[in-house]
């Protein structure tokens, strides 16, 4: 099963050697992990509804390819922060040019993102089950533990039901014990 970066310091760790070794990757990583996007929706993100996102302050309309809902992006401060950088790192010719493009301009494709992905954990040091899903999964684990309620991690991830939520959550035994610890009545 792929896991989630569980704590900020896996997260620093990862963010720290990219950001020294590739600044495209990098902010795949900060969207990622700043946004519920499936890596085929992240990859599919244009240059021109995007920037106008951050000029303007607005969410990016877009629809999920897996499951052909609509839906509103909101980027946060990072996410922005780390887009910002990474437009003035290079030129755009138009509003429709993917963000995100192999050297040669060519699309990334899911598959070459989640190798490249357990490439940059292994890099760094990390030791878990990672792929390009573990930034979705991570965005999730860290907002439910930051109080966010299942139901609406539900509807934010567009999921069916909410064992498929808690499935996806990768609640650990470490997870459960610091739980009945940080509780004191």
């Amino acid at each position: 099963m792929i896991e989630p970066l569980r704590t900020q310091q896996e997260i620093n760790r990862l963010k720290d050697y990219l950001y020294k070794t590739n600044l495209r990757n990098f902010t795949i990583l900060i969207i990622g992990i700043n946004t519920n996007l499936r890596a085929s929706d992240l990859l599919n993100l244009r240059y021109g509804p995007v920037c106008r996102a951050i000029e303007e302050d607005i969410a990016i309309p877009i629809t999920e390819r897996k499951t052909g809902k609509r839906r509103n992006l909101r980027l946060n401060r990072a996410a922005k922060t780390a887009l910002q950088a990474y437009f003035a790192s290079r030129r755009f010719q138009n509003a429709d040019e993917l963000i995100f493009t192999r050297a040669d301009g060519l699309p990334i494709s899911t598959a070459a993102l989640s190798s490249g992905f357990k490439h940059w954990c292994k890099q760094a040091d990390l030791v878990g089950n990672f792929a390009s899903h573990t930034m979705r999964k991570t965005w999730a684990y860290h907002h439910h533990k930051n109080g966010a309620s299942i139901p609406t991690l539900m509807a934010m991830m567009n999921h069916r039901s909410q064992r498929q939520t808690l499935d996806y959550l990768c609640i650990s035994a470490q997870d459960e014990i610091d739980e009945y610890d940080r509780v004191n009545l």
